[in-house]
């Protein structure tokens, strides 16, 4: 089995494609085979081959975004691999800084920050760098990456590999926690900390 998620316009032959579920706020063009919100989604461990996440993991804030990580970490079978496909942070700045199309940079600035058409699928909630990316997917297991980055407007194609040895639960809760700290540094770090835990339910 293999996923195609946040598929849009896009389905992918021998992929189950899932979109979100449509409102009258969806992109007309999304063509899925099953409707739900990525993190409502469940499968068995070690059931799921491959993963891919085009223009997706950058629209969740990025407590959930780890804990979804772990999610399909346990779905994958041992071999399995996700990918995604971000904006590429550092290339994109660049880009703002040599150019004076003030129009071109406003577009630049919507490649980091999203379109903002919809509160949650219109608004990119974090910046990555590969650096960033395999050290992310790190904490929940992963352990073998591959990147390029390119594209007129900026993107990093990264993949990731399940393969062992494999990274318990108890190890990736701890390196979860540890990472999340990394954001919340000063007097209300703790408040923050359980303030997202509990915003990820049914995720964790």
């Amino acid at each position: 089995m293999k996923l195609n998620l946040g598929c849009g316009a896009k389905p992918l032959k021998g992929y189950i494609n899932i979109d979100a579920p449509l409102t009258e706020a969806s992109d007309p063009t999304i063509k899925a085979n099953m409707y739900s919100k990525i993190e409502d989604l469940d499968y068995k461990p070690e059931t799921v081959e491959a993963v891919k996440m085009e223009a997706v993991f950058e629209h969740f804030p990025r407590h959930k975004a780890l804990f979804l990580l772990k999610k399909i970490y346990k779905w994958l079978k041992i071999g399995g691999w996700v990918h995604i496909v971000v904006p590429d942070l550092l290339a994109t700045v660049d880009k703002i800084s040599k150019t004076n199309d003030r129009s071109l940079r406003m577009f630049y600035f919507r490649h980091i920050f999203g379109p903002q058409d919809t509160l949650q699928y219109g608004i990119h909630y974090d910046g990555f760098t590969v650096e960033k990316l395999e050290y992310t997917f790190s904490r929940v297991g992963f352990n073998e990456f591959k990147s390029t980055r390119k594209g007129r407007w900026p993107s990093i194609n990264f993949t990731a590999w399940k393969k062992e040895p494999l990274m318990d639960e108890k190890t990736t809760i701890s390196n979860i926690h540890e990472m999340l700290k990394m954001y919340a540094k000063g007097r209300k770090s703790d408040y923050l900390i359980n303030n997202w835990l509990k915003q990820c339910g049914g995720l964790i």
